[in-house]
């Protein structure tokens, strides 16, 4: 019993120590993802876009993507999504890289994502792709 404390206490003390371990969850980690429609309905924009920038302010990081289709809330070619991050939770965008996007509004009016919104890689988003259906072009 001595061993199982003194062992539990050494974790808890290198985990302590070392907060990025525990930073390593997917976004959809410990999550009940909403259905495609669901998440359509409450989103504020629904986009693919790659990203193209990155900013850290304090808990938070804002990707600035370039937009490449819509379905839902775009005006502009360039948006920016914040995304909250927290020691069990790392925002997982990629410079480079497109994803489909459901952005909800925040508080303080930014469009935002978070661990639990539905998103993905576009490559991984063939899917929500087909239940979306013809998305629109910015002009």
């Amino acid at each position: 019993m001595k061993k199982f404390i003194v062992i539990l206490g050494l974790l808890y003390l290198f985990y302590a120590i070392n907060p990025a371990l525990l930073a390593t969850e997917t976004p959809a980690a410990d999550c009940a993802m909403a259905s495609v429609k669901t998440e359509y309905k409450n989103s504020k924009a629904v986009f693919v876009g790659k990203v193209i920038g990155t900013t850290e302010d304090g808990d938070a990081k804002t990707f600035e993507f370039k937009v490449e289709k819509y379905w839902k809330g775009i005006k502009d070619r360039k948006i920016k999504i914040k995304v909250s991050k927290t020691m069990r939770f790392e925002p997982f965008y990629q410079a480079g890289k497109s994803y489909l996007i459901y952005a909800f509004a925040g508080d303080d009016g930014s469009l935002r994502t978070a661990k639990c919104t539905r998103g993905f890689q576009v490559e991984f988003a063939k899917e929500d792709l087909k239940i979306l259906g013809k998305a629109k072009k910015i002009r």
